[in-house]
């Protein structure tokens, strides 16, 4: 289980570019389907996926960045609502004991091209297709891992 702010942080920052595909609500529990195929075929090459368990969760709310940018942003609480659309996580910060979750979206049927996803949590697991957890560390290790090889290969070319 993950509990500290920076590391609720770390989980989305690691999950960069990843996208938002599914969730599923229990109660103050969102589970997360994060599709991110070069993580998660690190562990196994038929992996697409990680869920991401978010416990305690409460004040979730998604702000739209408008694609017009004279127009109002729209701001969404309902679950089904935010979750229409595959939302792309750019990047996370922590402020005002809330989760601000920065994405994009490309679906141009939408009105917008992503917004602020926030909420309060109180812990997280994150697991692989297989129902691996995660710490943090093995997190941190498979993401520097991917980069590495990706600097490798591109000194090559």
């Amino acid at each position: 289980m993950i509990t500290t702010q920076d590391d609720i942080v770390s989980i989305f920052n690691i999950f960069h570019d990843g996208s938002i595909v599914e969730y599923q609500s229990l109660g103050d529990v969102i589970i997360l389907t994060i599709e991110i195929l070069y993580l998660s075929e690190r562990i196994d090459p038929k992996f697409n996926s990680f869920y991401l368990h978010l416990r305690g969760v409460e004040n979730l709310k998604f702000v739209t960045w408008p694609n017009i940018a004279e127009n109002e942003p729209d701001c969404f609480s309902d679950y089904s609502e935010i979750f229409k659309v595959d939302l792309e996580i750019l990047s996370c910060k922590f402020a005002n004991d809330t989760f601000n979750i920065f994405c994009n979206q490309a679906d141009s049927v939408y009105d917008f091209c992503g917004g602020e996803l926030s909420l309060n949590v109180n812990s997280a697991e994150v697991l692989d297709e297989a129902q691996k957890e995660y710490s943090i560390d093995e997190l941190s290790e498979l993401c520097s891992g991917y980069w590495e090889d990706w600097e490798q290969k591109n000194k090559k070319n």
